[in-house]
């Protein structure tokens, strides 16, 4: 194939690839089915059109109160409740081509991603091992899902690793200015990698300790590591930088409040025991309890592509000539694979309403990624080597393999009836029209009380998530007075049982606004109505 027909091809899978996954949101309002893609998509607007992070918030007398999930108020501003990372880069790529181009930019950057893939694996596997990988982790649900979801950072992050690596390895092949070049490009991808997600910032960092110990004779290294380094740094700096102007502390995130990340580590124990503890495990360290999520996120909800690792695996370790490259990329994925279950299966995550439900859009989905990544050339290899011992059953069994993961990515990420795209669509809609009745129904300053509807109404009319405590019904009061507040009762809950809980805090609810059948605003007057109180009694 020539260089023009194999960027032709490449071309049109990109564009292909990009399109289909994009699918989730094309002809839809600019609305999310999760508090925190809504939170990345606003903060990225922002940053392309007023080239700042923070968000002004009028409403300064109910700081604290007056936010959605996923957004801190600080100071009269909005801040994000998460890592800058995602909404900085992507600000800044639509701030040149335009909002429009957000949605794709993951599967772009996704696309990008699995060619480098390939061409890591290549030089790891045989060929064929390399493209069967490739093409079981581009059809792997968590991926698939993760990419088409691309307002979570997660995809992003997992995307910068696998760029980063593959140019760090193209670096310790080529001469010497070219060499520079791919190394500068591999810090830059791995520092933005910990920059979209700072929380990974320990397994990266050992990952690169034992790549530096592995390479440290290379003539490549010694030349050119000030490039990877100095480019590694430029994300980072960033990122410590709008800390430092959002939340006061470069070592302050979202996720810790805006409060320093040290301080709280160092505020969770009064031992050193404790304080390691928490730094290396800030979710507790309960095996057990990893244990079964991985057996749910994993062997339950992923069961095929799963199944064909496990006895991938089986294989392997029976396998005589195993490279030396393949047992360190083995042994990485091992101790990377433990660390990601151990660091995020110990924390108990709860996504959906119901406590028990497991879906791929659940966090765990989307924090294993490298985990079910890394372990594809497992199946791969034992796919392959089916095919060399009985080629013609073997081509069936790969095919059929390959199928197999397709059609239960379909079910798990299209179809499924709770979090597929296509019901996600329907969801979307639905917020969509509920947030445009609710816009022609109250003023443009009302602010809505839900403890979930901040996807439905947000940014158009300001939201309160929670008024639960003594000191928010006071600030609660004093909002009140400058803007007309309203409570949103959805079809799940009772009008009556929601008007006693009001009473009880010393608050009406008055006038109703039907939005939809079963869906209401109800106007919140301070005070009690005595004949209110009776009809609800």
């Amino acid at each position: 194939m020539s260089r023009t027909h194999r960027w032709v091809v490449l071309g049109t899978g990109a564009i292909v690839f990009v399109v289909f996954h994009g699918f989730l949101s094309m002809g839809l309002p600019v609305k999310f089915p999760s508090p925190d893609e809504s939170a990345n998509h606003l903060f990225t607007q922002s940053f392309a059109t007023r080239g700042s992070l923070a968000l002004p918030s009028p409403l300064t007398a109910a700081d604290g109160i007056v936010a959605p999930r996923s957004m801190l108020t600080r100071a009269g501003e909005l801040l994000p409740a998460s890592f800058l990372g995602m909404p900085l880069l992507y600000g800044a790529i639509a701030r040149v081509i335009g909002m429009w181009a957000v949605p794709f930019l993951t599967p772009l950057i996704t696309y990008v991603a699995l060619l480098a893939l390939y061409g890591l694996f290549a030089r790891l596997f045989p060929k064929r091992i390399a493209l069967v990988s490739t093409v079981l982790v581009a059809l792997h649900p968590a991926v698939w899902y993760a990419t088409t979801r691309g307002m979570f950072h997660n995809m992003l992050f997992v995307d910068c690793c696998i760029i980063g690596a593959y140019a760090l390895v193209r670096g310790f092949e080529t001469a010497s200015l070219r060499s520079k070049l791919w190394l500068g490009l591999s810090g830059l991808s791995i520092g933005s990698a910990i920059a979209v997600r700072s929380s990974e910032v320990l397994w990266v960092s050992a990952v690169l300790l034992v790549v530096v110990f592995i390479v440290r004779k290379k003539s490549a290294f010694h030349r050119g590591w000030w490039a990877f380094v100095a480019c590694g740094l430029i994300p980072v700096v960033i990122i410590l930088t709008a800390n430092q102007h959002l939340y006061g502390h470069a070592l302050s995130f979202g996720y810790s409040g805006g409060v320093s990340s040290a301080d709280t580590i160092a505020g969770l124990s009064s031992t050193i025991a404790d304080k390691i503890s928490g730094a290396f495990f800030p979710f507790g360290f309960h095996p057990v309890r990893a244990f079964f999520h991985f057996v749910d996120y994993s062997i339950r909800l992923f069961w095929f592509p799963t199944l064909i690792s496990i006895v991938g695996l089986v294989g392997m370790l029976r396998i005589k000539g195993i490279t030396r490259p393949q047992k360190w990329f083995y042994l990485g994925t091992a101790a990377v694979s433990v660390w990601l279950i151990l660091y995020y299966g110990s924390w108990t995550v709860q996504d959906s309403p119901d406590p028990g439900a497991v879906t791929v859009g659940t966090s765990y989905a989307r924090y294993w990624l490298p985990l079910y990544i890394l372990t594809m050339p497992l199946a791969a290899t034992l796919l392959v080597r089916v095919r060399e011992l009985a080629p013609r059953a073997g081509r069936i069994v790969m095919v059929l393999s390959l199928l197999a993961v397709w059609s239960t990515g379909a079910l798990t990420v299209v179809f499924n009836p709770l979090e597929g795209t296509v019901a996600l669509r329907k969801q979307i809609v639905s917020y969509g029209s509920l947030g445009e009745r609710a816009q022609a129904l109250t003023p443009s300053d009302a602010v809505i009380i839900s403890s979930r509807g901040d996807k439905v109404f947000f940014p158009e009319r300001s939201v309160i998530m929670s008024v639960e405590t003594s000191a928010q019904q006071k600030q609660l009061r004093e909002l009140m007075v400058k803007v007309p507040v309203y409570v949103y009762v959805p079809a799940a809950d009772s009008p009556v049982t929601v008007s006693r809980m009001w009473i009880s805090r010393g608050f009406s609810l008055t006038t109703e606004l039907p939005l939809a059948p079963y869906e209401r605003l109800y106007l919140l007057r301070d005070g009690i109505d005595d004949n209110l109180a009776q009809e609800v009694q």
